[in-house]
């Protein structure tokens, strides 16, 4: 795995969907941190016209909130 992280937020840098539940079973960064993290990105972009439809920040951020931590394993991928 990719051991590169960002220092903002200690996501990996790729955000491959491993890493991502490694980081969510250890708890070193919450559930909500890739949503922000890409919404950020998405918000500094240059526009591309690459999205069919974007919902408003706040209600990604609700569903996120949400969902929590509901549907994240605990145990081995």
């Amino acid at each position: 795995m990719n051991t590169t992280r960002t220092r903002e937020t200690g996501l990996p840098a790729t955000l491959f969907i491993g890493e991502l539940l490694e980081g969510y079973r250890t708890q070193r960064f919450s559930v909500m941190a890739p949503v922000e993290h890409v919404l950020e990105r998405v918000a500094q972009a240059p526009e591309r016209h690459v999205w069919i439809s974007l919902l408003p920040r706040e209600r990604i951020l609700a569903y996120a909130q949400d969902i929590g931590w509901t549907y994240v394993p605990r145990g081995g991928a």
